[in-house]
């Protein structure tokens, strides 16, 4: 890969994927990215890893539609809904790592797996989220204590060992 480096420490310092559809999908720009598609991707691809990205639950090739839900990405994930792309199992744990509710609203009527939402609130320390998960019976699971250990998300690990 050749790169300058000032760029390099500008793309270092942002510390998000490089590759200009991983950058539509972040600014939510839905004209670039249906361009973008019609010219030369498919909609069910993924994005690929980048030396760039700090988070390690994102950098992995994660598909269009589990990056739109984790950046929030509105009117890209509508899109891919309204084109009938399948979620995957994993579509939910972005969504909730995001903390859009308007997306976990339609991970909801497209009908999501719940699963390992609270999880995720929990590691991601999405606060909101998790409020609403536990108004909806969501409850923690034995895995979260894991969660919240790993996101150092001491509140719920207390309230957790106080439950057991």
């Amino acid at each position: 890969m050749k790169i300058d480096e000032e760029t390099h420490k500008q793309l270092r310092s942002g510390g998000v994927n490089e590759f200009p559809i991983a950058n539509l999908i972040r600014n939510d720009d839905i004209q670039g990215f249906i361009d973008v598609i019609s010219r030369s991707a498919d909609i069910n691809s993924k994005i690929p890893s980048s030396i760039y990205e700090k988070c390690s639950y994102i950098n992995k090739e994660l598909s269009y539609f589990e990056y739109a839900a984790f950046y929030g990405a509105v009117q890209i994930f509508k899109y891919f809904i309204s084109n009938k792309v399948s979620p995957s199992s994993n579509l939910v744990f972005f969504a909730v790592a995001g903390g859009n509710l308007e997306i976990i609203h339609l991970c909801e009527q497209i009908e999501c797996d719940f699963t390992n939402a609270i999880n995720a609130a929990l590691l991601f320390h999405q606060k909101d989220v998790f409020k609403y998960l536990i108004n909806q019976d969501f409850d923690f699971l034995y895995s979260s204590i894991v969660y919240c250990i790993e996101g150092y998300n001491f509140e719920h690990f207390y309230q957790l060992f106080d439950r057991n």
